[in-house]
């Protein structure tokens, strides 16, 4: 992992405090929708700070919460 890190091809995110306050907003903002998880909503907050919108992937949460899923 470190070897791939270190190419450039992965980045490893921290989660600080501010990440941890927006994923509790949105945990708690969408907590109508079954099976959402806190991890998944710490996944959209890093990707919200970072504007990224697409992601590949097979979990609808993502498409629920507005970005562009690539499965």
């Amino acid at each position: 992992m470190q070897e791939i890190a270190a190419s450039g091809a992965l980045e490893i995110v921290t989660v600080t405090p501010e990440i941890e306050q927006a994923a509790w907003q949105l945990f708690e903002r969408y907590d109508t929708v079954p099976y959402l998880s806190y991890t998944d909503c710490t996944t959209f907050a890093v990707m919200q700070q970072r504007g990224i919108t697409t992601v590949f992937t097979g979990d609808e949460h993502f498409q629920i919460l507005g970005f562009t899923i690539r499965p």
